[in-house]
């Protein structure tokens, strides 16, 4: 269980990474699994640096990012989230499946995104998002930024792997 409260007398800088792998040969197995972030909490001064809860930038012959869990997330800062950053390729498969997502709300403008990707995985690879659960998503009222699901542009080049989407919900 993770937990933050961060109450300091001035803004924070910098980037957070509360979960950073970044480090495995392309035939690993990495699993980052059964996680829960709950009462992240920031509220006195506005940050700037990016919050990355689950950062995967090393390459591996199989990624598993499941069952975790993000409950009562409450930011003030200026600038992008991401529940699931994965910069790395994967070999041969890639499972999202089973993740959920409670009572998220931002005071500050800035893009959210639940899971981004953006890399040049293998065109025999299968990646699977599945079961996940996003919901009651808020930003304070007059704060703007996009709110993205699943931006997955990895694979940037002809042929692409395998992606399956399914039974995913996502609602207020």
């Amino acid at each position: 269980y993770l937990s933050m409260n961060f109450t300091g007398n001035a803004p924070y800088q910098g980037n957070l990474a509360l979960i950073n792998s970044a480090n495995s040969a392309s035939t690993c197995a990495v699993a980052i699994n059964s996680n829960t972030f709950g009462n992240v909490v920031h509220l006195n001064y506005a940050g700037t640096g990016t919050l990355q809860f689950i950062s995967q930038t090393a390459d591996a012959d199989s990624l598993s990012i499941c069952n975790n869990v993000w409950r009562h997330i409450n930011l003030n800062h200026a600038a992008a989230t991401y529940m699931i950053q994965n910069m790395s390729s994967s070999g041969s498969f890639l499972k999202v499946c089973g993740n959920s997502v409670y009572k998220y709300f931002r005071q500050q403008s800035g893009n959210t995104w639940f899971y981004y990707a953006n890399s040049t995985t293998a065109a025999t690879a299968v990646h699977t998002y599945r079961n996940n659960t996003i919901e009651d998503i808020r930003y304070l009222s007059g704060a703007t930024g996009n709110i993205t699901c699943f931006q997955i542009t990895d694979g940037g080049t002809a042929p692409y792997p395998q992606k399956i989407i399914s039974n995913n919900s996502i609602r207020d």
